[in-house]
């Protein structure tokens, strides 16, 4: 059975759309798991108006996947870790020189590497393909989003119990799913970003990222960057991805949530 929790974002936006999927979306959605998940936190500071972008040194890194580490590498030459949300995005931004790759990269990926095939010549163009087991999951996947995605807002709307349960197993995975109102979920008391375990020895929570709509700024930030990009090399360039891995039809540039 196919379970989507199982994946990070940017991997169940591959598995969508292939060599398709939109790659300031798998960076952005990644941002997005890793502030859910705890590794990552937004705070203001006091001093002025803007917001900043901390690592939680409380929350254990060893579980994190390569493409991941992008966003918690960036502390390593930061000795504050804490850096302003504009300056921490372009950071990332500047890490990844090629979406292509950046994609290519991710489909080696121990968890979904069985779901591409990289010819020699895929191999040489940063390409790659579905398998057969890949375009399975594909499929299973889609279904999985059609379902939450007609199933989930009105549960949101009314504020369930269910619907807390869900946002906090799906994580980051939500923003793969269009039609959802993030304002009413960040109005939802019972929805924490983070951990149970990101707690100190009084069992006070040390990590809060304040009201969900709040965050929400981030998927705009990273528009901006891209839109001001005069480097047309750059990583979110809008050149021809190689290759048509994504096949046909499907959710383009939007990606996966799910549940078991």
């Amino acid at each position: 059975m196919y379970k989507i929790t199982n994946y990070s974002p940017a991997e169940n936006l591959l598995i969508l759309d292939g060599t398709k999927a939109n790659a300031v979306d798998m960076l952005r959605f990644t941002l997005m798991d890793l502030l859910f998940r705890g590794i990552l936190r937004i705070q203001p500071e006091d001093k002025d108006s803007a917001k900043y972008i901390s690592l939680n040194l409380v929350t254990p890194l060893t579980n994190l996947k390569s493409h991941e580490r992008i966003f918690t590498d960036i502390f390593d030459k930061d000795v504050s870790h804490k850096i302003e949300i504009g300056r921490y995005i372009k950071a990332c931004n500047d890490e990844v020189k090629n979406k292509s790759f950046y994609k290519f990269y991710i489909s080696k990926n121990s968890s979904v590497k069985q779901l591409f095939k990289h010819n020699l010549v895929q191999e040489m163009l940063n390409d790659f393909s579905f398998t057969q087991e890949g375009k399975k999951a594909r499929e299973k996947l889609m279904s999985i989003i059609n379902s939450l995605e007609k199933e989930l807002p009105p549960l949101i709307k009314n504020q369930s119990a269910q619907s807390v349960e869900i946002i906090k197993r799906l994580g980051g995975n939500l923003f793969l799913l269009k039609g959802i109102d993030y304002k009413t979920i960040g109005e939802i008391p019972e929805i924490i970003w983070v951990q149970e375990h990101s707690r100190d020895k009084e069992n006070q929570v040390l990590n809060t990222s304040g009201p969900m709509v709040d965050v929400i700024l981030l998927f705009d930030l990273f528009e901006a960057i891209e839109q001001s990009s005069d480097d047309d090399s750059g990583c979110f360039a809008d050149s021809g991805d190689s290759g048509d891995g994504g096949g046909d039809g499907g959710c383009s540039g939007c990606g996966g949530c799910g549940g078991d």
